[in-house]
């Protein structure tokens, strides 16, 4: 997710947001939030909105004070990049932030999963995306996202669950005997107003 400087979201819209996410979650961006909870050494009206999401839901902020942002005309540092999920799954994630940018004015965020697998029964399956059978995954999407339409399917729950289902029927899966790691790097954009 990526909030503007500038914008001024609404506690209501974020949280009507992450409703809408299938439970457990992780959910993360560039809020441009800034407080104390997640190292911020200045607070804004983002910020306090934010804690106040976290504080009233079921949602842990994964975020370990380190900074995530670099001004890239001061060299200033601050923490608006935000990894949230639910509290349920808190305990099976580590939030490592490069030292690095690689060019970006963002440090890359790394999200480890922290269970272990015994046995390659344990482990999760993964697509082999570059195997999908392109035209028939289009058309089972095309058939049924469009007979379900006609069936009113309205919420975003019921999209995903179509989506993985037609992902099931036309993607080959495979084991992976290497331990999870999610690498998801903070967007590319530059934020010159920060």
């Amino acid at each position: 997710m990526y909030v503007p400087p500038h914008a001024t979201p609404t506690e209501q819209e974020i949280e009507d947001l992450i409703l809408q996410l299938p439970i457990p979650f992780i959910f993360m961006g560039d809020f441009n939030a800034r407080y104390s909870l997640w190292g911020s050494q200045k607070q804004n009206q983002k910020g306090k909105l934010i804690e106040n999401i976290i504080l009233n839901n079921d949602i842990t902020l994964l975020n370990t004070k380190q900074s995530t942002y670099i001004h890239p005309a001061t060299g200033c540092l601050s923490s608006i990049d935000l990894t949230l999920c639910s509290a349920s799954i808190a305990l099976d994630y580590s939030w490592i932030c490069q030292n690095d940018t690689h060019g970006s004015d963002h440090f890359p965020i790394i999200i480890y999963s922290n269970k272990s697998y015994s046995s390659s029964s344990q482990l999760p399956q993964f697509w082999k995306i570059n195997k999908v059978d392109g035209s028939k995954f289009t058309v089972l999407c095309e058939n049924t996202l469009n007979s379900t339409t006609n069936n009113n399917t309205t919420t975003i729950h019921q999209f995903v669950d179509i989506l993985i289902s037609v992902a099931n029927d036309t993607i080959p899966k495979t084991h992976s005997k290497m331990k999870i790691v999610l690498k998801l790097t903070a967007p590319a954009h530059s934020d010159k107003s920060n």
